[in-house]
């Protein structure tokens, strides 16, 4: 994806054969741009790849005295009291853009800069005065960047096989990695499968002392800074206010002069954007994808229909196109994203003629839903109540159900059955540890935004980064401070989500959602009418015949894909004998597990095969 790239204390003789091969391996496509600054004394360089978007000048913007330069990998948010105060301390801003604000606002506040700016970004600036290099992103950081520090080196950049890059860097399996993917289908926190190579923690700002080799890393902003929930706002002022920067998040994130659209589903995240999209622009485009006659793609076309957008349907006839694609989101997700969710992967080469820059209902659901989606993590009654609720979840409800505790020791041979026993609730626990003191919603709200929005729903945000750029109302600044202070009662049951609704596009809240077919209004007579239907029909159905037309409940259909036409791709995956050699997984246990997916007879084993499947792919792709 676009990113910067860093290449820190390298001997000068092979800076730049590193560079080179780095900049072709990410090029991949033919919009996007390559810069690349190198250092006075040639054994330090910065760069970007990009797709042209935002922010397109060529970078670095670089000081007067040629000592400083800034790159910057995104685009910043509300940025006129920050420049006016810039040019009064007597600033010259040439350029205008984000990379040269950045410049300049360090110059004037030192590292103190990146907590006034607002965005999505990561950003880097080194100062060949002191030998330093600062490196920070933006509060959730939603542009990846990983980092690794070695052997006198620092080396970043938005995807992992940039540090893999470099010959020297030894490859140490990492796993503790291995064990929560295996159990939760993603990673937590920082980590990565490799040893020595972590993920940037969202609101940090990361200096690299080259003269004494040393990193640190220090948080700007922390969930902890949210404010107790406010007092004396009754829940109609809420909803106005909530409802008013909403609106104005999507007003001011769809400006700019580039084509605007959204992806569209029957849920609730995608509808709220496109209704207020609606209001201000009088044409744009919206995509589904799915098979013909599931939910999702049903009630996208009333949605669409309604609101007037133009919109287009890319249709999965059958499942031979995660083949045709399987390559590329290995590549781009790097492993981190199972093939199962590589869904809107098919579209990405026609979505770029239609937007170029895409409205992500990304943590629209976390912010404004419920605070809590899980009865048992809500009536957790303590802490360790709280923990062991929220592995379950994690394993078995988030996604498809993975791996259970005897299927975790028989996957393992027995050597790695030893380590890996109880890493993962371990793991989990001790990332949970750092916000125990937290109120039980701000915690459950930065477990969902940290860890897994940020470590696998935000893959997708990584592959279709490189198509088209993505903004996100979900994640403005100031809707996320006003609504988190919010009492926990005014978010319960949906009920501020379905009132905005209500409020912002009335005729959406009469299409019924996908996930249970139900209308989302807060009109208890029309909804009651509309479940008594529902449920007639579907009893008429269930016990006379097919009178009534009834959606699929699924847009993709991955279960009966590998049992059919992806089945003789993942046996060779799995039992070729590579995976075997490698000593780590029981291939008995695999080819039991893969009996039972093709049997039919079991639902849902798919989430326990699926992520072995994309190990294995990394494995070859970036391991071996």
């Amino acid at each position: 994806m676009s990113g910067l790239i860093g290449l820190i204390n390298f001997p000068a003789n092979l800076l730049d054969g590193c560079k080179t091969r780095i900049g072709d391996r990410l090029r991949r496509f033919p919009w996007n741009t390559w810069d690349w600054w190198t250092a006075q004394d040639h054994r330090s360089g910065l760069g970007r790849v990009d797709i042209g978007v935002f922010n397109p000048q060529p970078q670095p913007a670089i000081d007067l005295d040629s000592q400083i330069v800034a790159l910057l990998s995104g685009e910043l948010y509300r940025t006129e009291d920050l420049r006016n105060e810039l040019e009064q301390r007597g600033y010259m801003l040439e350029r205008g853009d984000d990379p040269e604000l950045a410049l300049y606002a360090y110059l004037a506040y030192g590292r103190e800069f990146v907590s006034q700016l607002e965005g999505v970004f990561h950003l880097a600036i080194f100062d060949q005065r002191v030998g330093s290099l600062l490196i920070a992103n933006d509060r959730f950081g939603l542009r990846p960047l990983y980092w690794a520090h070695y052997g006198g080196k620092f080396v970043f950049g938005p995807e992992v096989k940039i540090i893999l890059e470099d010959p020297a860097f030894e490859k140490t399996l990492n796993i503790v990695a291995v064990a929560e993917y295996m159990r939760f289908q993603q990673l937590l926190g920082d980590k990565t499968f490799f040893e020595g190579i972590s993920l940037l923690p969202g609101a940090s700002v990361l200096t690299y002392d080259l003269s004494v080799d040393r990193v640190e890393i220090q948080p700007y902003w922390t969930f902890a800074d949210i404010p107790e929930c406010r007092q004396g706002i009754d829940y109609e002022e809420a909803v106005r206010e909530a409802v008013r920067l909403f609106q104005a998040a999507v007003d001011r994130l769809s400006s700019g002069g580039q084509r605007v659209g959204l992806y569209l589903s029957g849920g609730l995240d995608s509808r709220l954007i496109a209704g207020c999209l609606a209001k201000k622009q009088q044409a744009f485009d919206t995509i589904t994808y799915g098979q013909a006659g599931s939910i999702d793609v049903v009630l996208a076309k009333r949605i669409a229909k309604a609101i007037g957008s133009m919109h287009h349907w890319h249709e999965f006839r059958n499942g031979e196109w995660i083949l045709d694609h399987v390559d590329l989101h290995l590549d781009l997700t790097e492993g981190y994203h199972s093939w199962i969710h590589s869904h809107g992967m098919s579209t990405l080469e026609e979505a770029r003629f239609w937007l170029r820059v895409n409205l992500t209902g990304l943590n629209v659901d976390t912010l404004i839903g419920p605070y809590l989606s899980s009865t048992d993590i809500a009536d957790a009654s303590d802490y360790l109540a709280f923990n062991c609720s929220l592995f379950h979840f994690c394993n078995q409800n988030y996604t498809w159900p993975g791996l259970t505790e005897a299927e975790e020791r028989l996957l393992y041979t027995t050597r790695y059955a030893i380590q890996s026993q109880g890493l993962a609730f371990e793991s989990l626990r001790a990332e949970m540890s750092r916000c125990a003191a937290q109120r039980p919603e701000v915690r459950w709200e930065e477990f969902k935004i940290v860890h897994h929005n940020r470590r696998m729903t935000q893959n997708y945000i990584v592959f279709n980064s490189s198509h088209f750029e993505n903004r996100f109302p979900g994640y403005d600044y100031s809707l996320f401070d006003f609504v988190e202070t919010l009492p926990v009662a005014m978010r319960s049951d949906r009920r501020l989500e379905q009132d905005m609704i209500e409020r912002i596009a009335p005729a959406l809240a009469l299409i019924p959602r996908s996930r249970d077919g139900l209308l989302f209004t807060r009109r208890r007579g029309r909804r009651m009418v509309h479940h008594i239907v529902t449920r007639l029909k579907q009893r008429a159905n269930r016990h006379i015949g097919p009178i009534f037309s009834e959606t699929q409940s699924l847009y993709a259909d991955y279960e009966g894909w590998l049992r059919n036409e992806l089945r003789p791709w993942a046996q060779e995956l799995l039992l070729d004998g590579r995976m075997a050699s490698r000593g780590m997984f029981s291939e008995d246990f695999v080819r039991s597990l893969l009996n039972r997916q093709f049997s039919g007879c079991e639902l849902h084993t798919i989430g326990k095969i699926a992520p072995i499947m994309t190990f294995e792919m990394m494995m070859r792709a970036f391991f071996d």
